[in-house]
């Protein structure tokens, strides 16, 4: 898997579980640098997401360094800041991607906030419908 399958699996998810109550948009603006992946809508308030994905949950400073463009964060801290912006960390754990949702400023320490009970991705994903 890689993160372009990742973002689309998150949309699939995100779309099936909330159907008509959500917009979800896959972003896609090669263009402008800085714009998160994904958006979602739900609510009257739009969530956006910024995925990634890592080799495991405590990558080396330079994966983190390559994966984590300053430009991306500041833009994400900047959405934050005015609503609602998070990673999605997406990591290999025994040949199994997992996720992690954090803040943009908390990016680069995400193997600290993994979700304890969840078992499996799907479990991940059901977990991040929590924060949208």
């Amino acid at each position: 898997m890689n993160e372009h399958q990742l973002s689309r699996k998150i949309v699939e998810h995100v779309r099936k579980e909330f159907g008509p109550n959500a917009v979800v948009f896959k972003l896609n603006d090669r263009i402008t640098r800085g714009i998160p992946d994904i958006a979602v809508t739900r609510g009257g308030k739009t969530t956006w997401l910024e995925v990634k994905l890592f080799s495991c949950a405590e990558p080396s400073e330079s994966e983190l360094k390559k994966k984590l463009d300053k430009v991306q964060r500041h833009e994400l801290t900047r959405l934050r800041d005015a609503g609602r912006a998070f990673y999605v960390m997406g990591y290999y754990e025994d040949k199994n991607v997992r996720l992690v949702v954090v803040a943009p400023e908390n990016a680069d320490k995400f193997g600290a906030y993994r979700f304890g009970r969840s078992n499996t991705l799907n479990d991940d994903l059901r977990m991040l419908l929590t924060f949208l």
